[in-house]
C-alpha cells in the first residue's frame, strides 16, 4: 500500500474565517485520496515529486509532498 502524503489548498466552505482571515487553508491527503480526484496525467506529475518538494498543479492548485 501507498502511504505518500500531500499538502494541498482545502477550499472546503468549513475554513472559510482562515481564509478570511488571510490564511492559506490546507489539508493532508493520501496518495489514494489524490488518484481518486485526479486524471492520469495530474498523478504522473505528481508522482515525480520528492519529499519536501512542491509544485503548482493547473493554475494555481499548490500541492506539497509530506511522506
Amino acid at each position: 500500500m501507498d502511504e505518500r502524503t500531500y499538502r494541498i489548498g482545502d477550499e472546503s466552505p468549513e475554513r472559510d474565517a482562515e481564509r478570511l482571515a488571510g490564511g492559506r487553508p490546507t489539508c493532508v491527503v493520501t496518495w489514494a485520496e489524490l488518484r481518486a480526484a485526479n486524471e492520469d496525467e495530474t498523478m504522473d506529475e505528481i508522482a515525480l515529486l520528492a519529499v519536501g518538494e512542491s509544485t503548482i498543479l493547473g493554475m494555481c492548485d499548490e500541492i506539497e509532498r509530506l511522506s
